[in-house]
């Protein structure tokens, strides 16, 4: 890990040899040659380490990818802006490795570009990681989503989420394997589509850096951005259209399974994660147009301007759902006049609380597990409404069992209790409650721009948090992107068992 961030720093150093940033190509390379140093020290180490890694191992090692890790990652940060200093430049990496894209940058302005170009790097390779860790780590231990089961009345039961098969090597094997095989067949996809994204971007008159940073915010779902504002102030509507059809891969399990076209066809079309993330982002839009046009300082309503606040509510919902952040233009537009910024940001902190697919790089509950709810819920009612009534499955018919149910149940349960802790510890260095609610389900959900849209007028950016807040929000993004569920397995007792 510390070799491949080491590897990753001559790329902003070159950007700053071209652009003639002396200070910044310094802190770049000097900081590649300390981490790969460091790298080499730690591997010579271990060299002579044998044995099997247990789950414990595997677990302790996805927090150090989105924990520790970011410390190195953030030397060059400290180095190339040493008035933003260490503590705040690891919280800034921790926020870009996590997916999250809550920034603590005062001025992103006047940031040196090659730092928002390492900022793009980490939150790509962090989402590349998150991928990783799903087939590797978390599919293997029953983790992730994978937790929930489905039954059919012939009485099999099985995943409802189905092992990633695009990790080929068994989960019998070891989490190495396992990493180089996941590796080896997600990343040449993941770097492909973010390729044509950003060409895609660049044709539609996005400057290079923009468009880049933009193709690998959208890839990874951290909403990593150079400017603060709109996300079609460059480029128009058409980058947004193909940012939503990306941001369509983090809905869905079913993005880099292999399979002919009509395989990956039929399970797109009955895929349970994509029916509710239509129904979830038709309502949420509906409910914001909705919301706009009877505001009190509301404009009557037109066929093309309704179209256009349509659209708008549509993908800030699908960009919020998937834990990206994004905000599109027609939206802001719409919420200027309409004042109606409390109510649409808690709308959005719902979004982003329900998260994206399992097998992705969003975070959140995620939808699969809401599925299990909402699936069970219906059986519940049938049976309360007409205790006597038949069972509408046929013979076959896969459905959630009740141990997934329960285990859904139980991780919506862990999340809002780290929710509460979270805005426990926040609330206690002074920030108020709206805020700490904000900041907390932002970092939790790994959905950083959330805060800003839902703090409320007159909330305190993060840049201005003291070391605490930071501190804070930093685990609680690491607790969002392992998940709950796998830091409460850490306190198995078998697991630390000789």
């Amino acid at each position: 890990m510390l070799l491949v961030i080491a590897a990753g720093m001559p790329g902003p150093a070159l950007l700053a040899i071209v652009e003639r940033d002396w200070s910044s190509a310094q802190a770049f390379l000097q900081s590649a040659g300390l981490v790969a140093v460091a790298a080499l020290g730690v591997g010579v180490a271990l060299s002579e380490r044998r044995g099997r890694t247990s789950a414990r191992d595997e677990i302790l090692l996805a927090l150090f990818f989105f924990g520790l890790a970011p410390l190195a990652a953030a030397v060059p940060v400290w180095m190339a802006t040493p008035d933003f200093g260490l503590g705040a430049a690891w919280f800034e990496m921790v926020s870009t490795f996590t997916t999250t894209g809550m920034t603590a940058l005062p001025d992103p302005a006047a940031t040196p570009r090659p730092v928002h170009l390492w900022r793009a790097m980490t939150a790509w390779l962090g989402g590349l990681g998150a991928l990783m860790a799903a087939a590797a780590v978390f599919a293997p231990r029953n983790l992730g989503g994978y937790e929930v089961r489905i039954e059919t009345r012939a009485g099999s039961v099985g995943r409802l989420a189905e092992a990633p098969v695009w990790s080929g090597a068994p989960q019998t094997a070891s989490v190495g394997a396992r990493l180089i095989e996941a590796a080896r067949v997600v990343a040449p996809v993941y770097f492909a589509l973010t390729v044509v994204l950003f060409a895609v971007f660049a044709s539609l008159g996005k400057p290079d850096l923009a468009a880049l940073t933009h193709a690998a915010g959208v890839m990874s779902t951290s909403g990593i951005t150079t400017a603060p504002g709109a996300f079609s102030a460059q480029g128009g509507v058409g980058a947004e259209a193909a940012a939503a059809l990306f941001l369509l891969i983090a809905a869905t399990r079913h993005a880099f399974r292999p399979g002919d076209r009509l395989a990956r066809i039929g399970r797109l079309r009955g895929d349970p994660e994509l029916h509710l993330a239509a129904v979830a982002v038709g309502l949420a839009a509906a409910w914001i147009v909705l919301a706009h046009w009877t505001a009190p300082f509301g404009r009557p309503p037109d066929v093309a301007s309704g179209l256009r606040d349509l659209w708008g509510a549509a993908f800030t919902a699908l960009s919020f759902l998937t834990t990206t952040g994004y905000v599109s233009g027609a939206w802001e537009a719409s919420r200027a006049w309409a004042e109606t910024t409390t109510s649409s940001g808690i709308m959005l902190l719902g979004l982003a609380a329900m998260g994206g697919g399992v097998a992705s790089t969003a975070g959140g509950v995620k939808l699969l597990r809401s599925f299990a709810l909402y699936q069970h819920g219906l059986r519940e009612l049938d049976r309360l409404s007409q205790p006597s009534i038949a069972d509408r499955h046929g013979r076959g018919a896969r459905r959630v069992g009740f141990q997934g149910a329960v285990l859904a149940w139980v991780f919506v349960m862990l999340f809002l209790l780290a929710l509460g802790a979270a805005m426990l510890a926040l609330s206690a260095t002074g920030l108020p409650l709206e805020q700490s609610l904000a900041a907390a389900i932002a970092a939790l959900a790994n959905t950083g721009p959330a805060y800003a849209l839902a703090a409320g007028p007159g909330a305190p950016p993060v840049a201005a948090f003291g070391a605490a807040e930071r501190t804070i929000l930093a685990v609680v993004m690491v607790v969002g992107r392992v998940e709950v569920l796998a830091i409460v397995a850490l306190t198995n007792p078998a697991y630390w068992r000789r």
